[in-house]
This record gives C-alpha cells, sequence and structure tokens, in this order.
C-alpha cells in the first residue's frame, strides 16, 4: 500500500492565524523537497497555536521524508485523533507503524465496551459529536412540533417513538463524548523518536533496564516526573523513558 505523501495545503484553516505565514512556507519548502526546513516551519506554526489535522499530517509527511519515524508516526497519530475520519491519514499512520521493530497492544487508547456499543464512538471526534448533539435536540424540538400539529394517527406513531429514540441516541452520545474526554485527560499517549530507548524500573539511569524499545513504539503515558516519563507497553511491561527519547502526541 503507498503511502500518500501530498502536503495538504489548507490555507483556509490558518487565514488570519498568527502562524498563517509560516504554515505558507511550510508548503513551499516541502514543494522544493526542503523537508527540514518544511519541519522548522510547520513547528513554528504549532508553537505559535496551530492545532490542526492538516498541519499534523504535513508534518507527519515531512518527518517521514527524512526517515524520522518516530516523529511521522507521532504527528499522524496526532492528526488522526483530530481528524479520525480520513483515509489518508489513517493509511499514512498504518504503513508507517508497519515499519516499526516494535509491535505493542496499546492499553486503554480505545473504549471496547463503548466501541462495540457504538461505532461513532471512533469514528467521530469531539467537534463532531458535539454539533450532532446540537442538531439532535433541534430535531426532539421539531418532532414534538410536528406531532401536536399532526392530524395522521400513523404519522403520530411514528413520532412518538423517534421522539423516545432520539433521547436515547442522545444519551449515548453524550456518554461517548464524556468517555472520549476521559480518555484524553487520563491516557496520554507517546512515541519513541531516537533510534532506541532503554526501559528502566524507576526514574534514573541508575535503576535497572526492565527492556529496549525502538523508534516508533507507541508507549501509553502514565506520569511525568521530571526528566523521565513513566509508561506503559502493552499488559505487562511499566516503566520509565527518558523524556527525550519520546514524543508526545498532542
Amino acid at each position: 500500500m503507498p503511502m500518500i505523501l501530498i502536503v495538504l495545503l489548507s490555507f483556509s484553516l490558518v487565514a488570519g492565524h498568527p502562524c498563517e505565514q509560516s504554515f505558507s512556507q511550510g508548503v513551499q519548502a516541502y514543494q522544493q523537497e526542503n523537508y527540514e526546513s518544511a519541519v522548522e516551519y510547520w513547528q513554528e506554526c504549532a508553537a505559535s497555536g496551530g492545532h490542526f489535522a492538516e498541519l499534523y499530517y504535513n508534518l507527519g509527511n515531512a518527518f517521514y521524508r527524512q526517515g524520522e519515524l518516530g516523529q511521522a508516526i507521532r504527528y499522524y497519530m496526532s492528526a488522526r485523533r483530530l481528524n479520525p475520519t480520513d483515509k489518508d491519514m489513517a493509511a499514512n499512520l498504518r504503513f508507517a507503524e508497519q515499519s516499526t521493530i516494535d509491535q505493542v497492544e496499546m492499553v486503554g487508547e480505545e473504549n471496547p465496551v463503548l466501541k462495540g456499543i457504538w461505532l461513532a464512538h471512533h469514528l467521530l471526534n469531539l467537534n463532531i459529536q458535539a454539533k450532532v448533539l446540537i442538531a439532535l435536540a433541534w430535531l426532539w424540538v421539531l418532532l414534538w412540533i410536528l406531532l401536536w400539529t399532526s392530524k395522521s394517527s400513523k404519522m403520530r406513531t411514528i413520532y412518538n417513538v423517534v421522539i423516545i429514540a432520539v433521547p436515547l441516541f442522545a444519551a449515548l452520545l453524550a456518554l461517548s463524548m464524556g468517555a472520549k474526554i476521559w480518555e484524553e485527560q487520563n491516557h496520554s499517549s507517546a512515541v519513541v523518536i531516537s533510534r532506541e530507548a532503554d526501559v528502566m524500573s524507576g526514574p534514573g539511569k541508575r535503576f535497572q533496564v526492565l527492556n529496549e524499545v525502538h523508534e516508533g513504539t507507541v508507549v501509553e503515558v502514565r506520569e511525568v516526573n521530571g526528566d523521565w516519563i513513566s509508561v506503559r507497553l502493552g499488559e505487562q511491561i511499566a516503566g520509565f523513558i527518558a523524556a527525550e527519547d519520546l514524543g508526545m502526541v498532542k
């Protein structure tokens, strides 16, 4: 499966934003195959408050072009978090992950109960879910108006059924939104951005080495402890990795 390495322009997203100029300069540098400069411009954009999927997707592509697999995965994951329905972003992330040495099954990245109950929990981000929730509220009001004004017994029966169904659907949506917020606050992810990193039993080099992980490995962040980050890898391994070896998923 080939990667999609075409830069996303998205000038409308940055129009009037403090990082508009740096974003445009990054696009120009990328198109000229100056990927190092593109990264610098786009990271400057992010530092100026730029926080949108296309920016992180472009950064992922630029880092991948430079052979920095860990940083590429980090930014593809950040892009997917903001726009989980984009097929190109998901495809590039899967492709990059196939190049990693370590294959770690993440714990807590997804809620399996909600995944089984409602697929939209994983397909829609919080902004879209909030808009859907507002639309459902207006739909519910409209249904009541139609119910009161309808003279057809058949249509009144249909309206009654839908009036009951809409709040149930809205409750599931609200539950999904709450779960997403809880996951974001309690389950941060990071990616190994150095070629290899030691997993220590404590926050320092003086502790025992438990394992070794390689560039591109995704870990669950438990706690930041100064220059060391407490992480979990799968269900079995928990330890500390130096902060300089990790890139946080935004």
